[in-house]
């Protein structure tokens, strides 16, 4: 989606609805309508949406003019994945296993995809590890289609910026807010990934892990202005960043400091920041 919330972020909605209609074009010319269908909903329509948004402005009660909150594309990409995901779910729920049981008998009746996998892992696959890798895939699908919108949306707004062609201004993402609802559902979906079994219990999963990710984003922002009066800022960032990507302890450690920011505001507390 980088390419079209670029050109969008840049260009207006014109010029990236322009981009997507040849993209589209051209994998349906190579590929098929199929792909062609399916990459334009996963990640063409979500994207131009963003744009739409992203480049709205309205009225301020002093008569200055403003862009579309940050925040709230942020919410828009959660939902998007929520929703999506609740969609993908419902569609196979009268299927046998759900869809973590369609997707592991289409990955158990793909012979070759089966001995692609068993050539990286020097070991057969048998019937468990089939269905580990399917319900593994439908919980991490979600949070990494968040992550990469959000990502893409961010790195969009930085090449803009960079090149001065930006619509809009560079938003402080260091004020990065989460609605207390979060807290809430967070907390009741943990409670029931207990309490269900078999597919809903994947689903609900899914839906943490982009919950999950949402606390990550937050508690990044908090490091970064509690962090703002050390003097070993750089150094203390790095650290982190480092653990981050070596580590997968780290990106819940980051998500915890995300939840006990929503709760206590810790920005405000040790930082200086007002929570808003």
């Amino acid at each position: 989606p980088l390419p079209f919330l670029t050109l969008g972020l840049g260009s207006g909605l014109t010029t990236a609805l322009l981009a997507g209609a040849v993209f589209f074009v051209l994998i349906a010319l190579l590929s098929g309508l199929g792909p062609a269908l399916s990459g334009s909903l996963i990640f063409i329509v979500p994207a131009l949406w963003l744009v739409h948004l992203a480049t709205q402005t309205y009225e301020n009660e002093d008569g200055t003019r403003a862009f579309y909150p940050a925040d709230r594309l942020f919410y828009w990409i959660l939902g998007m994945s929520a929703v999506a995901t609740f969609g993908f779910f419902a569609a196979q729920a009268g299927s046998p296993g759900g869809l973590p049981g369609v997707l592991s008998r289409s990955i158990a009746e793909d012979k070759e995809l089966l001995d692609l996998i068993a050539t990286f892992t020097n070991a057969p696959m048998n019937e468990n590890h089939i269905a580990m890798m399917g319900m593994s895939f439908v919980i991490i699908a979600p949070t990494f289609w968040t992550v990469t919108m959000t990502v893409s949306l961010i790195l969009a707004q930085f090449l803009n910026k960079q090149f001065e062609t930006n619509l809009r201004p560079t938003p402080e993402y260091s004020r990065f807010t989460l609605p207390s609802s979060f807290e809430i559902i967070a907390a009741a979906s943990l409670l029931l990934s207990f309490l269900a079994s078999g597919w809903p219990n994947t689903l609900i999963s899914a839906l943490l892990g982009i919950l999950l990710f949402a606390f990550f984003l937050l508690g990044l922002a908090t490091i970064h202005v509690v962090t703002r009066r050390n003097q070993q800022r750089p150094l203390l960032l790095t650290i982190v960043y480092v653990l981050i990507f070596l580590f997968s302890y780290a990106y819940f450690l980051v998500s915890i400091v995300g939840l006990l920011e929503s709760r206590f505001g810790l920005r405000q507390r040790f930082g200086g920041a007002k929570n808003t």
